[in-house]
């Protein structure tokens, strides 16, 4: 490798690198590689959106923007703004690739590759811009545009103004015309894709719906929410509100998409539809129903771990940049090598990071909570319509019959089904609302662990072996709320349990209420209800003393780990407690605090998301449907005369009974419709069906209809 000076009319314009070897695994060659895999990308996507290809079913359509042919050409581009976007930045890449061609002929021609390798990832991105200004449907090709060109920023970056703050380093590559190409890369590439507005693709082009602001608005404008500035202030200068002022509802926040996407995974009574020819075959079988949540969520999971990862990065970023800056004052700069204004910044720009991802973080995991709550409040509607009826007296074990007994219901199978509709009404209310409180488990779980390992590690470089005696300390005082949290999870059980059971009462005596007052039996239904709601006080109260507790560790543990750490390392390591030590270790601490106050009020809520969604998983699997049945296998069906209608030697029943190995279905009654002989319907003729009251009508005619 030879390094040559650049001088031209006495005055010197850079440095030219030239190697025989070519640097493939140079910073500029991965801006090259992001450009080959894009074009491989569009290549493919170019083959599935060929009309040959669709005819000949090797490909299917992929949505794209809707296009009007009637409209201008700036129009069907989505407007002047985003049109003029376009337009600057296929100004923006010419201007690129025209600094690129000066600079490979100004310092050292061809033989510099990194030069080269900054020419051709400009060449192609602006014929990729040159692409979207003339053709409207062009928006997967503009976001390749900003993929590369950002690709090609960074590299740039690190070298070249990294360097500018430090003491000991300076930019790598030649100087000539290099700031004004980062500049115009830095705008092109990075400030003008946060700034131009979106385009909206319909979720669903069959029927297209107005766009949310939301979907249309900057990258800027929805990571800093300036997009609700217009709408708060004008609630806030209207005395009211209507409903008309808000923004529509994206169309991808509609039920009917949500239930499209979500009921093949949660539903256990759904269908999916195969892969080829469109047709609906059973599901899998059903997995855990939170494994099945995660499923249908798992691109906001995913987004919103990379999310959680940025904020960690950026939360201890500002005890780094505190430590850093207090040994800078403390050695008066000697033997720095990165100039102060970086930890000031990052003092500054760290907490602004970390407000801005964790609002965008919040965003999504609302936004999903709501889609979940819409999505289970469907599917328990829709599976009580399925149940039996006979399922949710209260009443014991009769048997009813026509011509045979039948057998009686265990009274175990009473008891577990005679809440059922206590039990329905707060799994849409009560056990909803306990899984939306629950939804940071990532916090609890996976980030707020190694949140808390990190901030160890990290003591560990500042405070040496005595952090791990303090984490040793803190992991020994941590069966305490343990311990507390198990009796949590009894009591929040208890909690559903006596609430079903009060909500059953008091919908059973509002059903009766008439019959109550013409007895007299008020004083004893409100003496029933009242010991039932005594007895889920009772458990109200240890489930909010056992949330106290889990509180009241959260400051202790982390208080008794500082000062054992602390007491450590100056009694026994004798070390000194300088500034620099001192301060970050409390920062660190105090983070240490935090999560553990985070974890510790979280984790009782997501306790009561997990029994809620039990109770929900158990609500679908193991209620008594309308049209289950088990067919006998020493029956079969003779059909000889097609032509008529009737039964001939059947028996139908409406429960489940008591099999011989004991196991049961929930019900209440056990009833057998039990025909012996024949019994024909004339066709095309008047039938009736004449008996006293209980005798088997109208379960003949659901029997006739199949719901049996």
């Amino acid at each position: 490798m030879t390094l040559d000076f650049i001088v031209q009319d006495g005055a010197e314009l850079g440095l030219s690198i030239s190697s025989s070897a070519v640097p493939w695994h140079s910073e500029h060659a991965i801006s090259v590689y992001i450009s080959i895999a894009s074009a491989g990308c569009l290549f493919i996507h170019s083959l599935f959106a060929s009309k040959y290809l669709q005819r000949l079913g090797w490909a299917k359509s992929l949505p794209d923007f809707e296009v009007n042919e009637g409209h201008s050409h700036v129009e069907r581009h989505g407007g002047r703004v985003i049109f003029a976007a376009e337009v600057m930045t296929l100004i923006g890449n010419l201007e690129l690739l025209r600094v690129s061609l000066l600079r490979v002929f100004q310092l050292g021609g061809w033989q510099n590759m990194d030069l080269m390798f900054s020419l051709i990832t400009f060449t192609y991105t602006s014929l990729l811009a040159l692409f979207v200004v003339l053709y409207p449907r062009s928006t997967t090709v503009s976001r390749h545009v900003s993929l590369v060109l950002a690709a090609a920023w960074i590299p740039y970056f690190i070298r070249d103004v990294v360097p500018c703050a430090t003491y000991t380093r300076s930019p790598a590559d030649p100087l000539y015309l290099l700031w004004e190409l980062i500049g115009v890369l830095s705008f092109t590439g990075v400030l003008l894709p946060l700034i131009t507005p979106r385009r909206h693709a319909p979720f669903d082009p069959s029927y297209p719906m107005p766009p949310n602001p939301e979907q249309t608005v900057p990258l800027l404008s929805l990571a800093l929410f300036s997009f609700l500035d217009p709408i708060v202030w004008k609630a806030y200068k209207a005395p009211r509100t209507s409903l008309s002022d808000l923004p529509p509802l994206a169309d991808s926040d509609h039920a009917k998409h949500l239930i499209h996407a979500a009921f093949p995974h949660l539903d256990p009574l759904a269908e999916r539809t195969a892969s080829k020819k469109g047709v609906r075959v059973p599901s899998p079988p059903r997995r855990p129903i939170f494994l099945a949540i995660a499923t249908v969520f798992r691109k906001e999971i995913v987004l919103m771990g990379i999310l959680l990862l940025c904020n960690i990065t950026s939360t201890l970023t500002n005890p780094y940049g505190l430590k850093r800056l207090l040994e800078y004052l403390e050695t008066k700069g000697e033997g720095a090598t990165v100039k102060p204004w970086v930890w000031i910044a990052s003092l500054c720009l760290a907490p602004f990071a970390s407000t801005l991802i964790g609002q965008q973080y919040q965003r999504i995991l609302t936004r999903g909570t709501i889609h979940l709550e819409a999505i289970l409040t469907q599917l328990i509607l829709q599976h009580a319509l399925r149940i039996r009826i006979v399922a949710e007296g209260k009443s014991e074990p009769t048997t009813a019959e026509t011509s045979v007994p039948a057998q009686s219901q265990s009274a175990t199978a009473v008891d577990a089904t005679k809440n059922l509709v206590g039990r329905m009404n707060n799994l849409i209310s009560a056990d909803l609302q306990a899984i939306t409180r629950g939804s940071e488990f990532m916090q609890v779980f996976f980030f707020g662990p190694f949140m808390v390992l990190l901030c160890v590690g990290f003591l560990y470089t500042i405070l040496g072996w005595s952090a791990l005696v303090g984490f040793a300390v803190m992991v020994a005082m941590m069966p305490i709320p343990v311990q507390v949290t198990k009796m949590l999870s009894g009591a929040a059980k208890e909690v559903s349990t006596k609430g079903d059971e009060r909500v059953e009462a008091v919908t059973e005596t509002i059903t009766v209420i008439r019959m109550i007052k013409m007895f007299g039996w008020e004083k004893k239904m409100a003496k029933k209800i009242d010991e039932k709601r005594k007895t889920e006080l009772h458990w109200v109260w240890w489930n909010k003393l056992y949330s106290l507790l889990t509180l009241v560790f959260q400051f202790i543990i982390p208080a008794v780990t500082m000062c054992v750490t602390f007491s450590v390392y100056a009694l026994i390591m004798k070390r000194p407690l300088n500034a620099a030590t001192v301060f970050s270790s409390i920062t660190l601490f105090d983070l240490v605090r935090s999560k553990m106050y985070q974890f510790f009020t979280w984790l009782p809520m997501v306790i009561r998301a997990g029994v809620s969604l039990q109770r929900i998983s158990e609500f679908l699997q193991t209620t008594e449907l309308l049209d289950e049945f088990t067919p006998s296998l020493e029956s079969r069906l003779v059909v000889d005369r097609p032509d008529e209608i009737g039964f001939r030697a059947a028996t139908f029943s409406w429960s489940k009974e008591v099999s011989e190995t004991g196991a049961s279905t929930p019900s209440n009654r056990s009833f057998r419709l039990n025909i012996e002989d024949d019994l024909l319907f004339d066709r095309g003729g008047f039938n009736l069906i004449i008996g006293p009251t209980g005798c088997g009508k109208t379960s003949l005619i659901m029997a006739l209809l199949g719901e049996q």
